[in-house]
């Protein structure tokens, strides 16, 4: 991680101290192996477009956030299974 150049890294959840919290990434990378890429982009997308929301307007953050969640529950989007992606046929 150390190696990579700083702007393959800024997105990436961090400390209070300003390091990357591999903690965090581990848990995520755990869970993220039950949804297709798809899922997974569309879902990063949603809460980006709700984070840009939260900072540059004066829109109520309870709606935002509600939003979001719709978004990532949605019908399309949820995993559906506790099966790992690759062992669904």
């Amino acid at each position: 991680m150390n190696r990579l150049p700083a702007k393959a890294t800024e997105h990436l959840p961090r400390k209070k101290d300003g390091s990357v919290n591999a903690y965090s990434l581990a848990i995520a990378a755990q869970h993220a192996y039950y949804f297709e890429t798809t899922q997974l982009v569309e879902a990063m997308r949603a809460c980006l477009d709700a984070n840009v929301k939260l900072v540059t307007t004066q829109l109520d953050h309870e709606l935002i956030l509600t939003e979001v969640v719709v978004k990532l529950l949605g019908q399309n989007n949820v995993g559906g299974t506790s099966e790992p992606r690759q062992s669904r046929h």
